[in-house]
């Protein structure tokens, strides 16, 4: 049996629309899924079924979504595959995902568990916001590094990663001969590095070296640490 699909867009209340600077044209969240409940009272709706919510440079995938429109909170659960446009192209796959929106519906804070980011280049705003799945997420572009953390933090150049393990090359991400893992580290998607702090190298999952901190690029000649650009 075909299910109902059915679509609302959240807009701002009278009072924030009053003034005209809070909230650009063009930044209305949509909610579309099989079924949806709306408390007016609270401005909390709910999606379940093939639920898809998309805003301005957002566009996130799952089978459940709530989205808080008073504390701007959108909180995903189920095969949740998010991508977000806002500093660099970053596509995140989790079992649950909140995003925090700032006064103009863009991300500034991304919690996730039992997930991971990925950093995409080589693909257009387009192409990427349209990939709803975990395999066309892969498939698009070309992965740059894949973040494992559980909290990203939007800034203005890029992104900063709480509890951060880092495959920062374009070889085989699904079975990593190595990786970085640290406490924190910032994703610089403008000028394509990474700078951690307190950064383990691990290989085969083996730790073997420690380092005050250190910055890589992200870019297809980077295939190794260059000691050089520790900090």
């Amino acid at each position: 049996m075909l299910g109902l699909w059915l679509a609302i867009i959240a807009t701002a209340p009278p009072t924030e629309l009053a003034d005209a600077a809070a909230l650009p044209e063009g930044e209305e969240v949509t909610l579309i899924a099989e079924r949806l409940l709306h408390d007016g009272k609270k401005d909390l709706t709910t999606a379940e079924g093939k639920a898809k919510l998309t805003s301005a440079g957002i566009a996130v995938d799952a089978e459940r979504i709530v989205y808080d429109q008073q504390r701007n909170v959108v909180t995903a659960v189920g095969h949740v595959v998010a991508r977000l446009v806002r500093s660099g192209k970053i596509g995140i796959t989790s079992d649950v995902l909140t995003l925090v929106l700032d006064e103009h519906r863009q991300v500034e804070d991304v919690y996730l568990y039992d997930g991971r980011a990925i950093s995409k280049k080589d693909v257009s705003t387009e192409k990427f916001l349209a990939a709803s799945t975990a395999e066309a997420l892969e498939k698009t572009g070309t992965t740059q590094t894949i973040l494992e953390g559980n909290h990203l933090k939007c800034e203005p150049n890029g992104w900063r990663i709480e509890a951060l393990e880092l495959v920062p090359c374009e070889c085989d991400f699904v079975h990593p001969s190595w990786s970085i893992t640290s406490s924190s580290a910032v994703v610089d998607t403008e000028h394509d590095r990474v700078s951690i702090t307190n950064p383990v190298v691990r290989v085969k999952n083996v730790p073997i070296l420690w380092l005050p901190g250190l910055s890589l690029p992200m870019t297809s000649r980077f295939r190794g640490i260059d000691t050089r650009e520790a900090l």
